[in-house]
């Protein structure tokens, strides 16, 4: 059988956002941008969750994937405000979801003690629940170094969601990048070849720089020298561990037509 060539939808977000939305034309537009994440078109998914809350503007999970979306562009500001509207609108939803919401908002705003704790919060109470153990992983991962600790110290929540979500793409991505740090080249290889079964190498490629996090360069521009143009390929940017490396594979993306 031909391999599915998209990302599938987070299963229990879904069944919220289906019972959560009091419109529609809301909802169609949340499942659109669930689709067009999973294909990697990350702005386009911006502009549909953008329509979502234009048809519902409590529709507080539409709010809490675009923030997510956003910030796979990096766009940390539009981050930030999607996530801390996602908390004003979150009237509808039940105990768990708003405290998800909450934890997100933490996050987002670089509070890597107060996400940790609730993110934690939500994996004993709901051992479940992928989107708790991921959310604790991303903080974990990209926060750790606010504190001076390792981003692999988030290998743990990643593999639960795994276990939980086997085709959870951006999990295994962040895995990948994990072991590569960590010199172990086999668990390396094996997390880039169950991300790659179920999703496209361009998808890969472009959760690459996310997970690689290019400091000070327009990740938005690199994603989309990268999608036009080819450059540097997925298993490059997260084996990579040299500061330096980050320049050389900038240089490499930011093609002259595209303004570095």
């Amino acid at each position: 059988a031909p391999r599915d060539e998209t990302q599938h939808l987070p299963l229990a977000l879904a069944q919220v956002a289906a019972t959560s939305s009091s419109t529609l034309p809301a909802a169609k537009a949340y499942f659109a941008a669930e689709q067009h994440i999973g294909n990697g078109r990350f702005s386009a998914a911006i502009d549909a969750l953008r329509d979502a809350v234009r048809q519902d503007s409590g529709f507080a999970l539409a709010y809490y994937r675009m923030s997510h979306a956003a910030e796979l562009i990096g766009d940390d500001a539009g981050a930030r405000d999607a996530a801390a509207a996602a908390v004003r609108s979150g009237q509808r939803l039940d105990d768990h979801y708003r405290r998800l919401l909450a934890a997100a908002a933490a996050r987002e705003d670089g509070d890597v003690v107060g996400a940790e704790r609730a993110y934690t919060r939500l994996t004993l109470d709901y051992p479940t629940d992928a989107d708790a153990w991921f959310g604790l992983g991303e903080s974990l991962f990209h926060l750790n170094r606010l504190r001076g600790r390792p981003a692999s110290e988030a290998r743990d929540a990643f593999i639960r969601v795994v276990e939980l979500d086997p085709r959870h793409v951006e999990a295994l991505v962040h895995l990948a990048r994990i072991e590569a740090v960590r010199g172990n080249s086999a668990e390396f290889e094996r997390r880039l070849t169950q991300a790659r079964e179920y999703t496209t190498d361009d998808l890969v490629a472009r959760l690459a720089l996310h997970v690689r996090e290019f400091n000070g360069v327009d990740r938005q521009r690199l994603q989309r020298a990268g999608a036009v143009h080819g450059g540097t390929g997925a298993r490059e940017i997260l084996a990579a561990v040299d500061p330096e490396d980050t320049q050389r594979f900038a240089t490499e993306l930011l093609t002259p037509d595209v303004p570095g």
